[in-house]
C-alpha cells in the first residue's frame, strides 16, 4: 500500500510539474510572436 502510494505521488508531481512547464512555454511562445 505504502509503494502504490509513494508511486502515486511521484506520478502527480511529475504531473504537476509538466503542466507547470507547459504553461511557462506557452507564456514565452506568446509574449515571443507579439
Amino acid at each position: 500500500m505504502g509503494e502504490r502510494l509513494l508511486a502515486l505521488s511521484v506520478l502527480a508531481i511529475m504531473a504537476c510539474g509538466l503542466m507547470i512547464l507547459l504553461v511557462a512555454i506557452f507564456n514565452l511562445s506568446q509574449e515571443a510572436y507579439q
